[in-house]
């Protein structure tokens, strides 16, 4: 009969620390899920913003209207509005009338460019009238040179004399409008330099109105990312301390230090990119083209300037324009600054984010 050895008490296993089950190890997917999502949110939340206040910026939604140069109109010239102009087939039942301050002024540099060249025409004329006072003076030379023919060339003397002086009369007229034909070329390149500008003035504008969107959205995109990631965090952290570190899920634990890592990051983002600052400075020099080009568009208007008498700044007296573009160009070389700053100095202080308490 076989006999069973059993004891009494049985015998003891040795304990085996309890393995974490699959389900609560950490996946690095959704490491790259919280971190890929909170990129995307500040994508989104960016253009969102860009495109919510773009309407603060007039020079991007302002579309560039053609400008006609050989549109004929009354503008502010008595001589040009007192003028017929012969009607082409474009022209008739139309209104010919300014709509912008660039059309007037290609209208008074279109009437500068025409009187110049009828003074020129003239200018030929003044040179053939030399010609021909040369011509007769010559004439009259030789029909003097002898003694005996005064006698027989006094009938037509007399009439020598009279075209002579007509020429001459003719001449001195002539010359006085040399210099004008010159001056108004002048004023025609004035017209032209001022159009240069206000295109400067627009070109300045739409710049600087793009980088100040661009650092006002990435400054506001920045805080409200990091303020939604910061929500995220704290209800985990919530979660984490109802449960207790040691027995909370990893993933728990996992999402709520990345959410903190990437809060802390779009929170510190703006401070280093100085978003605020550099959006206040291409915002001031934005609002500065803006004021320029209305200037320009007044003193084409009035030919009137501020500041022309130095014992009153605020008074408007006439201006020459060749003056103002001298100011004008002054202006432009103020303004003509790209201010974008950063600073790779700042320091990311956790205890103050996280609100952890320095011993």
């Amino acid at each position: 009969m076989q006999q069973l050895n059993l004891s009494l008490f049985p015998t003891s296993q040795p304990e085996v620390a309890p393995q974490p089950s699959p389900g609560k190890r950490p996946s690095w997917w959704l490491g790259m899920g919280i971190v890929l999502g909170s990129l995307v949110g500040y994508w989104v939340t960016y253009h969102v913003t860009q495109k919510s206040t773009e309407q603060w910026f007039a020079v991007l939604l302002e579309e560039s209207q053609e400008v006609q140069p050989q549109r004929q109109s009354s503008f502010a010239l008595p001589q040009a509005a007192y003028a017929e102009q012969p009607e082409t087939p474009t022209q008739r039942g139309t209104n010919l009338d300014i709509d912008t301050i660039e059309e007037a002024i290609l209208d008074k540099k279109t009437y500068f460019d025409t009187q110049s060249e009828e003074y020129r025409e003239r200018l030929l004329a003044l040179e053939t009238n030399q010609a021909e006072i040369l011509r007769v003076a010559k004439t009259l030379e030789a029909t003097l040179a002898g003694p005996a023919a005064v006698d027989e060339a006094a009938p037509d003397l007399a009439e020598v004399v009279k075209q002579l002086s007509a020429q001459m009369a003719q001449n001195t007229e002539l010359r006085s409008v040399n210099e004008t034909a010159l001056s108004l070329r002048q004023r025609s390149y004035e017209q032209i330099r001022l159009l240069e500008q206000i295109e400067v003035s627009k070109r300045g504008a739409a710049k600087h109105a793009q980088l100040a969107l661009h650092f006002h959205s990435q400054g506001k995109a920045s805080v409200i990312v990091s303020l939604v990631l910061g929500i995220a965090a704290g209800s985990l952290g919530v979660l984490i301390s109802r449960e207790g570190w040691d027995k909370s899920d990893n993933r728990f634990i996992y999402s709520f230090a990345l959410l903190s890592t990437m809060a802390l990051f779009f929170n510190q983002l703006p401070r280093v990119l100085q978003s605020e600052i550099n959006f206040q400075n291409n915002r001031d020099i934005y609002l500065g083209y803006l004021t320029l080009r209305n200037n320009i568009h007044t003193f084409v208007a009035t030919e009137k300037g501020v500041g022309v008498d130095p014992e009153a700044p605020d008074r408007f007296d006439d201006l020459q324009t060749n003056r103002f573009i001298h100011s004008v160009d002054a202006k432009l070389a103020e303004l003509n600054q790209l201010r974008i700053g950063i600073d790779a100095n700042q320091r990311v202080d956790i205890s103050n984010v996280l609100n952890i308490p320095t011993r």
